[in-house]
């Protein structure tokens, strides 16, 4: 309920977006290509004749359970990916082979077993191809660059331990950095991030090139307000900022 503010019809539509991509990916381990879209395709089917077998059936006590929690799904501003998506696989996962079982009884009733071994070779082809292609190494984003263990030090080294951070990888930067930190509505306005920042009595921010989860929000906001940031540390991929005091906080600082 805290977090009703953060919804709107562009987080919503993002978030249906996001999830039919997790959800489409799960089964070919990544959209990369015309036969993973091939594959999609065929389990789309095979899930909707499942669908349309089990409805035949009535509610279930599955469904009761699913529908609610997909609608929070698409209502939690803040989308987590496979994470919140998995609760909904095995279903989707029942549905096609129920879908592929009525259709192996229409139309393949005197070898079954074919047509599960085709679907499961159907889903291995692009499941192989995603797995080759996958980097198994050091996770980029965070531990794995030397860049954010040296702005880990640097945190550590010159700020206090109270002083608050705002960065997108938040707890990461807390583990490592042992700093409170916060992420931030990467949605949201300009001014209402501003206003957010002022609200937890944020320090210092801090910006990256090593990925753009946030649609460089953050790089957005520090470009369009030079005059209330002042640079303390840079290197190849991080940038950190001071937050400088607004004149309200200023005065109040003054007053105590």
């Amino acid at each position: 309920m805290e977090q009703l503010h953060s919804v709107t019809a562009k987080s919503i539509l993002l978030n249906a977006i996001r999830y039919t991509r997790t959800l489409a990916g799960f089964w070919v381990g990544g959209i990369s290509g015309t036969l993973s879209f091939f594959v999609i395709g065929a389990v789309v089917g095979l899930i909707s004749v499942g669908l349309l077998s089990e409805h035949r059936g009535g509610v279930a006590a599955v469904h009761c359970l699913l529908a609610p929690y997909m609608l929070l799904m698409i209502l939690w501003p803040f989308g987590a990916g496979i994470r919140y998506a998995l609760p909904v696989i095995p279903w989707m996962a029942f549905l096609a082979l129920s879908g592929l079982r009525k259709l192996s009884a229409r139309f393949c009733s005197r070898c079954p077993a074919t047509a599960a071994w085709a679907f499961l070779l159907l889903l291995g082809i692009p499941m192989i191809q995603a797995y080759r292609a996958t980097d198994f190494g050091p996770i980029r984003q965070s531990t794995g660059l030397p860049e954010f263990n040296a702005l880990c030090e640097e945190v550590r080294r010159t700020t206090k331990p109270d002083d608050i951070f705002i960065y997108y990888r938040a707890r990461a930067l807390s583990l490592y950095a042992g700093r409170p930190a916060s992420s931030y509505d990467q949605h949201g306005m300009q001014a209402e991030f501003r206003e957010y920042a002022r609200s937890i009595h944020a320090k210092y921010l801090i910006t990256t090139n090593a990925f753009n989860e946030d649609g460089r929000f953050l790089v957005q906001y520090v470009e369009a307000h030079p005059d209330d940031l002042d640079l303390a540390y840079e290197n190849l991929h991080f940038s950190l900022y001071r937050i400088r005091a607004s004149p309200e906080s200023a005065a109040a600082s003054l007053s105590h």
